[in-house]
C-alpha cells in the first residue's frame, strides 16, 4: 500500500514539473529597423502574451533572451514582432523545442 502511496506521489510530482516547463529561445533583430513590440502565443490561440524586455531601444543587430512558460509538451508557439517601420511580422507554429534562435527578418524561412 505504502508502495503505491509512493509511486502516486512520484507520478504527480513528475506531471507537476511537467506542466510548468520552460521554453527559451533567442530573439534576433535582423530587420534593419527597431523592434517596438514581440508577443508569443500557444499555437492557433488567440491568448498572446507581450514579452517586455525592459529596454525600449531594441535596434537592428540586438539579440533578447525569450523565456516562454510552456504547458507541459506545447512546444508550438505563435510568435508576432511589431517593427518600428509599422511592419508586423507573424509566424506560426515556430518549434521552441527544436530551434533555439528566431529571426523576424527576411532570412527566416
Amino acid at each position: 500500500m505504502r508502495v503505491g502511496l509512493f509511486a502516486m506521489g512520484l507520478l504527480c510530482l513528475t506531471t507537476l514539473v511537467d506542466a510548468a516547463s520552460v521554453h527559451s529561445f533567442t530573439l534576433v533583430n535582423d530587420t534593419r529597423t527597431r523592434v517596438v513590440s514581440f508577443s508569443v502565443a500557444l499555437a492557433g490561440s488567440s491568448n498572446w502574451t507581450t514579452i517586455d524586455f525592459h529596454d525600449p531601444l531594441f535596434e537592428y543587430g540586438d539579440a533578447k533572451l525569450v523565456e516562454v512558460q510552456g504547458n507541459g509538451d506545447d512546444c508550438l508557439y505563435d510568435l508576432r514582432t511589431t517593427l518600428s517601420d509599422g511592419r508586423n511580422v507573424r509566424v506560426r507554429k515556430f518549434d521552441a523545442c527544436h530551434r533555439h534562435v528566431y529571426r523576424p527578418g527576411p532570412a527566416f524561412p
